[in-house]
């Protein structure tokens, strides 16, 4: 696929949001090893377009979980608004996590010069006795839910609305969507195709729309120009490491110039350092090898101080 040309670049003192499907889990990780600033959304992994757009409304507006929020279901307490790994026995605990969280994502979204939009499907659940859209459904009956599809101009409409509001207080922020490559099957071939359609007219709708708004494609990468199963786990569904590498090349060619590209390399090698497990901790080679993993980070702190970097377990 061609090198899309874009009106600017992302470097390493950019803050960077990333709210979406689990490939905004992956960008954001990819982000996180190359040492940006980057902030992952408080609600974890969510597919469906408006809830996302709801997300960042909350978000913005702090609105705090309260107690009567949570849904009790199998042993542990869950919010309809938040990915499962958030769940907790015990709703206090967990109650002070969620807002806390909340509060931290409201100041790296409001200060954030990049928000990365990944966009799973179309299609989303709402509790019956509410009315309510879900986010997750956590495994609760399925009768207590509806199964709806959002129309490309609803969708417009609620993610219009939330970066109007972002906007107001930042002119400068930029929004990249995407749609991630995975396919939602249990969905139906035909379901899953119309959805995905859906989400990229939205995109493209909103991108024409907005000066501040572009468009990555994720989705056609592993769709149009992979083609072909080998690149997909052994569910023929979710992208191998080695296909979320060619993706991230391929972001790292569209959004970075010479300069961070050299220095996402550079962290690459010193990452390859220090992940690097010995049979014997103590041997001389592998105190070697971190005694070079030092003298390292030494050198790129002192060439790149724009920068600011932060290895587990490793310091200076």
């Amino acid at each position: 696929m061609p090198i899309l040309p874009t009106p600017f670049e992302i470097n390493h003192t950019h803050k960077i949001f990333c709210i979406g499907s689990c490939f905004a889990e992956h960008m954001f990780q990819k982000f996180q090893q190359s040492q940006f600033k980057v902030t992952p959304s408080p609600f974890g992994i969510v597919f469906n377009s408006l809830s996302i757009a709801r997300q960042l409304s909350a978000i913005l507006d702090q609105d705090l979980i309260l107690e009567e929020d949570l849904v009790y279901f199998d042993h542990l307490y869950h919010s309809m608004l938040h990915h499962g790994s958030s769940s907790n026995y015990d709703p206090k605990d967990m109650l002070h996590d969620l807002n806390q969280d909340l509060v931290q994502a409201n100041a790296a979204l409001i200060e954030s010069d990049f928000v990365l939009i990944t966009l799973g499907t179309s299609f989303y659940y709402r509790l019956k006795d509410s009315g309510k859209i879900v986010s997750n459904c956590h495994r609760l009956p399925q009768e207590l839910f509806t199964k709806e599809q959002a129309s490309v101009e609803d969708m417009v409409l609620s993610f219009s609305q939330m970066m109007n509001r972002l906007w107001n207080l930042d002119p400068h922020k930029k929004l990249i969507f995407t749609v991630s490559p995975v396919r939602y099957l249990r969905d139906g071939f035909i379901q899953n195709a119309r959805s995905k359609a859906a989400l990229l007219l939205c995109c493209e709708i909103l991108e024409k729309n907005f000066e501040n708004v572009f468009y990555f494609p994720s989705y056609e990468l592993l769709m149009d120009d992979l083609r072909d199963y080998r690149f997909t786990q052994e569910d023929m569904v979710h992208p191998t490491s080695q296909t979320i590498d060619y993706i991230w090349n391929y972001f790292e060619q569209v959004f970075f110039n010479d300069r961070t590209r050299l220095i996402n390399l550079k962290i690459e090698r010193l990452n390859k350092k220090l992940n690097h497990r010995p049979l014997f901790s103590e041997h001389p080679s592998h105190t070697s090898l971190k005694e070079m993993a030092r003298d390292e980070l030494a050198q790129l702190k002192q060439n790149y101080p724009e920068v600011n970097f932060k290895f587990k377990n490793f310091e200076l």
